[in-house]
């Protein structure tokens, strides 16, 4: 099961060519609290003043002293960027001066997830409405968006689910009378006291700790490269602005080493991955999912 932290990996590992583009990297000798800002290292050597990152946190280093294998943070230097300072586990990977941060990697995932809708979509079921005689409104969950199918539950052995064919979403219902906001209005005749099931779709959920799941946000397992393709194909985009830094004279060698546009052409090849893989999640959820012809009065 595809968990958040597998696909920030995944990202992570193709970003970086598998082996052609690593950091120099060391790790915590005794573990820290979120406040600490004197950081035992094994090897301080690798480590330079300026960015470290630390799990998913950030941190700005203001000085090194080598000989005891110490980094000095910064008084502004923990959560760095917006991250969260937290505690770290002894022996948890130093990264020094990170290309591409694994917070950066998560903002971009998210991003990823929230773009796919409505062409990518979870659906879902709600069945907490029972036929009532004297009305036709019944409540829907907010999170509905688009109703696929409605069915009540017929009497005896056979528990058929009948379909209703008329029926109407009404997106912008009255919260005093329906708390979610939504509600529809069924015209079928149906037989009182007996469940109604309604099917819809909506966006997908969120990943926000690293042991989510693909599955939680409703999404199938196929949906893995999309997000990874479509994080690469976002941070890609940025990595061509490092050339305007031209007063650096690292960065003036590199750039007679990598061409104009290389980043930006990187991002297009994983955008155009991420646009196919996008078209053919559409299509399969289309073929599983197909409209269905219904009346509205």
């Amino acid at each position: 099961m595809t968990t958040l932290k597998d696909l920030l990996n995944e990202t992570l590992t193709n970003l970086h060519g598998y082996t052609a583009d690593l950091e120099q990297v060391t790790g915590l000798s005794s573990a820290i609290g979120t406040s600490d800002i004197t950081l035992p290292v094994d090897d301080a050597s690798q480590i330079t003043q300026g960015l470290i990152e630390i799990d998913s946190e950030l941190m700005w280093v203001k000085s090194v002293d080598r000989n005891s294998n110490q980094l000095t943070i910064a008084s502004f230097g923990r959560g760095f960027r917006e991250t969260s300072a937290a505690a770290h586990s002894q022996n948890a990977m130093v990264v020094n001066n990170p290309r591409f941060p694994r917070a950066s990697a998560l903002l971009a995932i998210q991003q990823t997830l929230s773009s796919v809708y409505p062409g990518v979509f979870q659906v879902a079921a709600d069945e907490s409405n029972t036929v009532n005689p004297v009305r036709i409104s019944y409540s829907v969950p907010a999170a509905c968006d688009i109703i696929i199918d409605v069915r009540w539950q017929t009497v005896g052995p056979s528990q058929l689910w009948k379909q209703v064919k008329s029926y109407k979403l009404d997106a912008k219902a009255d919260p005093t009378a329906f708390s979610t906001g939504k509600s529809i209005e069924i015209y079928d005749g149906m037989m009182p006291g007996r469940p109604i099931k309604i099917t819809y779709i909506s966006a997908p959920g969120s990943l926000v700790n690293e042991t989510d799941t693909l599955s939680s946000t409703g999404l199938s397992e196929t949906c893995r490269d999309i997000l990874v393709y479509g994080a690469c194909a976002r941070l890609l985009a940025a990595v061509e602005t490092g050339r305007l830094q031209t007063w650096s004279v690292t960065q003036a060698q590199r750039d007679q080493l990598v061409p104009a546009g290389a980043a930006s052409n990187a991002s297009k090849y994983y955008y155009a991955l991420y646009q196919q893989r996008l078209h053919d999640e559409q299509m399969r959820l289309q073929k599983l999912y197909p409209a269905v012809l219904h009346k509205v009065r």
